[in-house]
């Protein structure tokens, strides 16, 4: 490994899976920005996977493993930016892989704008290989969860609520000002409280289109539900401790309240229906057979109140299940 000090520190979890692990650092390999640029911590807490996948990685990726003290992504992400030799933090730490590009643009608006307060949100896509796949393109190009990238334009500043950690670069001393991410956060409320209180210190969040993680693998209608719920009583836990009005806001519990009270006697049957409708237009994607847009507009509707109705069922139980 390079002994110059790396721009940016890029951080991986080993959670994600050997196959997954792999083909990140694969994509990482291949970028445009110099090796010596740039250093990788893998998180892996159980010392072993990541370990393994690193030494065949070593002589063409300045990497290093490290174990958290303790379980949980935020636990991971924070003892990764005190390890961090960089001044830029970059958080890969989800189910995407890097573009070419994605290092390079990084640290390149980094350098345009070298106040610690300036941050990076980069894009999101799918890979080639799940572009047609129905609910994947919904949820990344229509829906936008969890950021709508279909309204941001280039160089766009944005709020603390698009402070999405796995998509995000920040100056590795204003995190740790910030206070890092609080571990008794979970599912994305982990992120969005920490981008409050950096935008509380100036934070200057700004949308780089050029900056693209894609999504791999399949994307399955009922995984995406449970994590919906999930999502769900996270931010029921993050409201029900109390804290800024601002947090509360966009926790939304009152709405998702709302719609549960609406749904709740025949959430069931809706659910149902929304994952047949995904299963008639997955094996029309199969067969190569095109959807008319009345269709897709059903599909749509489906995947929509479908995934609202386990946002809901999350945030009012508490339950994740």
């Amino acid at each position: 490994m390079s002994k110059t000090t790396p721009s940016l520190s890029v951080v991986i979890s080993a959670d994600v899976g050997a196959e997954l692990l792999r083909s990140k650092l694969e994509s990482l390999r291949d970028q445009t920005l110099d090796p010596r640029a740039f250093e990788i911590l893998i998180m892996d807490a159980r010392g072993d996977e990541g370990r393994q996948l690193a030494r065949s990685f070593e002589r063409a990726l300045p990497l290093r493993v490290e174990r958290p003290p303790s379980p949980g992504r935020a636990a991971a992400r924070n003892h990764a930016t005190l390890a961090a030799r960089g001044e830029v933090v970059l958080f890969f730490d989800d189910e995407g892989v890097a573009d070419p590009g994605l290092l390079e643009v990084h640290v390149r608006s980094h350098r345009a704008a070298p106040a610690v307060t300036h941050a990076v949100l980069g894009a999101t896509a799918v890979a080639p290989a799940q572009a047609t796949e129905p609910l994947a393109h919904f949820v990344t190009h229509v829906e936008g969860f969890p950021v709508s990238y279909a309204s941001l334009q280039d160089g766009a500043p944005l709020d603390f609520t698009s402070f999405w950690g796995a998509r995000c670069s920040c100056k590795r001393g204003f995190l740790v000002e910030g206070g890092l991410f609080d571990p008794s956060l979970h599912d994305g409320c982990e992120d969005v409280e920490l981008g409050y209180r950096l935008a509380e210190r100036g934070l200057d969040l700004r949308y780089y289109a050029g900056a693209i993680t894609r999504r791999t693998g399949p994307m399955l209608l009922e995984a995406e539900l449970a994590r919906r719920r999930r999502h769900g009583a996270a931010r029921r836990a993050l409201t029900d401790r109390g804290g800024a009005e601002a947090l509360r806001r966009w926790a939304g519990i009152a709405a998702s309240e709302d719609l549960w009270a609406k749904v709740k006697d025949v959430h069931r049957q809706l659910v149902r229906s929304a994952l047949e409708l995904d299963r008639l237009a997955r094996l029309r994607s199969a067969a190569g057979l095109p959807m008319e847009p009345w269709d897709v507009a059903l599909l749509h509707r489906g995947y929509w109140t479908a995934l609202r109705i386990a946002h809901a069922q999350g945030a009012v139980t508490g339950e994740a299940k």
